[in-house]
Order: C-alpha cells, then sequence, then structure tokens
C-alpha cells in the first residue's frame, strides 16, 4: 500500500511532500475560508460562440467540435483559485469529471464538471461526496454538463 495506489484508487484526494504540506493545509484553509455573499454565485461566461446556430445539424457540429471549450477552460476561466477532489472513498476514481471548490470574487463554490465522456459510477460517487461537503459547508455548487 503507497499513497500513490491510494491516490489512484480513490482514497485520497492527494499526495503531499512533507515540505509542501503547510503551503497545500494553507491553500486549502484560505480557499474554504472564504467570504459569504448573500447574493448567488455568477453565472459562468460564455467562452465560444453564443449566437443560434442556423440549423440543427450546425449545433451538432458545433457540439461535437475539438477545439470547442471543455469544463477544464470554464472552470480556469471561472475561478480565481481551484482545488481538485478525486475519489469516490470507494476504492473508484473518473477521469472524466472534475470536482473540487475554488474562490470566486471572494466566494468559495463547488464544483462539479463532466469532461465530455461518459460518466462511470466512481465520479457520480464522488460528484454526491462533493456536493455533501459544500452543502456541510454551505457552500454553493456549480455543475457543468457536457
Amino acid at each position: 500500500y503507497t499513497a500513490e495506489g491510494q491516490l489512484a484508487a480513490g482514497s485520497v484526494d492527494a499526495v503531499v511532500a512533507p515540505g509542501d504540506l503547510p503551503a497545500t493545509v494553507g491553500r486549502w484553509l484560505g480557499l474554504l475560508a472564504a467570504g459569504d455573499a448573500p447574493s448567488p454565485a455568477p453565472v459562468p461566461a460564455a467562452l465560444a460562440a453564443t449566437d443560434p446556430p442556423e440549423t440543427g445539424w450546425d449545433a451538432v457540429l458545433r457540439a461535437r467540435a475539438a477545439d470547442r471549450p471543455r469544463a477544464g477552460a470554464y472552470l480556469d476561466a471561472y475561478f480565481d483559485a481551484r482545488l481538485p477532489l478525486s475519489g469516490d472513498r470507494c476504492g473508484g476514481t473518473d477521469p472524466g469529471l472534475l470536482c473540487g471548490f475554488g474562490v470566486r470574487e471572494g466566494r468559495a463554490v463547488a464544483y462539479v464538471a463532466q469532461c465530455g465522456t461518459a460518466t462511470r459510477p466512481a465520479g457520480y460517487r464522488t460528484a454526491a461526496r462533493v456536493i455533501r461537503l459544500a452543502d456541510r459547508l454551505g457552500v454553493p455548487v456549480l455543475t457543468l454538463v457536457d
């Protein structure tokens, strides 16, 4: 049993070198202690064309375009800083789902984002874990479905 094996099995969120531990814990505490605002978190801005496609087939082609922005691009553009959570704590991970917490305009926001692939059972369990944690912390959740 190694730390890296536990990471691959979804039992831990990260493997951190002892020298990096204070900075990592500091980033997490700073992120989760971010201020709260009474208004809803802002909606992500569009990163690609927003004009309606001329035909249904044009919509399909736009959705399937290899160069269109994916979930990671939206998360990078939306958050000032973000830290990932990984694994379902039952032995699985899903590389097709990005989950974690970020800061937007001084406010902590949890996120669950599909990456354009089929979500596996481990991904659904990881998403449920992040959503339960966000509920316990009173943090809003941003979901992106691709």
